[in-house]
């Protein structure tokens, strides 16, 4: 991919500086290869992050309507509603540990360990790349 190609795809569309697509524009094959894997690793990270939060806001508890005046309940209806509040909050904090746990697993100790090592690999592999040319100038 040329640097004129690079440049219409980014600068048009996200405001990048000169400077930053020459970088993009310099990467060898690999790096480049890296920089498109990075890319897609961090679009299936939102998604499945949206996909969690969609998933916790399907699965969560509705919404239970309480009396405003828990005067004039009697002793077994203010049991009633206790208990209920109980159940209530069970299964919200069973819902809100469920997409917890899946955003810990799928995201936290799968996807971003693989994306940072990606990352390194191509600033590191970028960056000795800009040493040895400095060192041949």
């Amino acid at each position: 991919m040329s640097a004129a190609t690079v440049e219409n795809i980014f600068a048009e569309d996200f405001d990048i500086k000169k400077e930053e697509i020459e970088i993009v524009s310099k990467l060898t094959g690999l790096q480049w290869v890296g920089f498109k894997i990075a890319l897609i690793l961090m679009g299936i990270i939102m998604i499945v992050i949206i996909g969690i939060g969609i998933y916790y806001f399907v699965n969560s508890p509705p919404v239970i309507n309480l009396p405003v005046d828990f005067q004039q309940m009697t002793a077994d209806e203010f049991g009633k509603y206790t208990k209920a509040i109980e159940i209530y909050q069970e299964l919200s904090t069973a819902s809100t540990t469920r997409a917890i746990t899946l955003f810990e697993t799928i995201v936290a100790k799968a996807l971003i360990p693989i994306l940072t090592s990606v990352l390194g690999y191509i600033y590191g592999t970028y960056n000795k790349n800009e040493v040895e040319e400095g060192s041949t100038k």
